[in-house]
């Protein structure tokens, strides 16, 4: 679904942020991390291009958890 609405929303930077964090945790319960950790970059630089700061925090905090491992939850405290 998520990859759905990146090829047809091409304007809409809040929607894609939001399809690239959802496919980023997708990919991430699949066991992809790599795909999801391009997902989650994709999402930041979607919302920082719109000036998005909560949405970019966001996605760098996904970025952390798929990177660590799942140790991100741990260095986030």
């Amino acid at each position: 679904m998520a990859e759905g609405v990146l090829r047809l929303e091409q304007f809409n930077p809040y929607l894609r942020t939001e399809a690239f964090r959802l496919l980023g945790r997708a990919k991430a319960a699949l066991g992809d991390s790599a795909a999801a950790c391009g997902a989650a970059e994709s999402a930041a630089g979607e919302a920082a291009k719109a000036n998005y700061a909560w949405l970019e925090m966001c996605a760098l905090r996904d970025l952390l958890k798929y990177t660590a491992g799942g140790e991100g939850a741990a260095a986030e405290s």
